[in-house]
């Protein structure tokens, strides 16, 4: 599993990402990837695309155990989507 720090940002930058990432239907954790590596080069790239999807994953299948079919029908869409 993914390693996770948390980032200190003003509200206002928060409120932005979350409505671009809302609007988009993503996470905002994909709005960030995609934002920062769209200059990185194509193997560091893709390194974060498997890392974040890889957290994906592990957080849908831990709601699976759960039976959380709820939460689990609305977080599995951030593997379906495309990077």
């Amino acid at each position: 599993m993914a390693d996770l720090v948390a980032i200190m940002v003003p509200r206002k930058v928060a409120e932005l990402l979350s409505e671009e990432a809302r609007r988009r239907g993503i996470p905002v954790e994909q709005l960030l990837v995609e934002k920062l590596a769209s200059g990185a080069d194509p193997a560091e790239r893709a390194r974060a695309y498997l890392e974040l999807h890889g957290r994906f994953l592990e957080e849908t299948k831990a709601l699976a155990r759960e039976g959380d079919w709820r939460r689990l029908a609305r977080s599995s869409g951030a593997l379906l989507r495309p990077c």
